[in-house]
């Protein structure tokens, strides 16, 4: 008997995953297109960077955004 000729039975799981896959691309195309673009994203430091420092260099075409500040009291100190 030839074993070669045997089907895998991943073809339908292969079929849902490149589906999924091309949904996910086609979201973030789409996404990537509507020109909103979050504050933290206008910065030159990383999201991990603005997390321990209030700094914010400002990418090319962008305004200087508003950080949130660090009082979470609600009171102005």
């Amino acid at each position: 008997m030839d074993n070669n000729n045997k089907p895998s039975g991943f073809g339908g799981f292969r079929l849902i995953f490149f589906a999924l896959l091309a949904g996910l691309v086609i979201a973030g195309l789409m996404m990537g297109q509507s020109g909103n673009v979050p504050d933290w994203e206008k910065c030159k430091e990383s999201l991990f960077q603005q997390m321990f420092s209030d700094q914010c260099t400002p990418r090319r075409g962008f305004e200087q955004p508003e950080l949130p500040s660090a009082n979470t009291g609600g009171e102005n100190v």
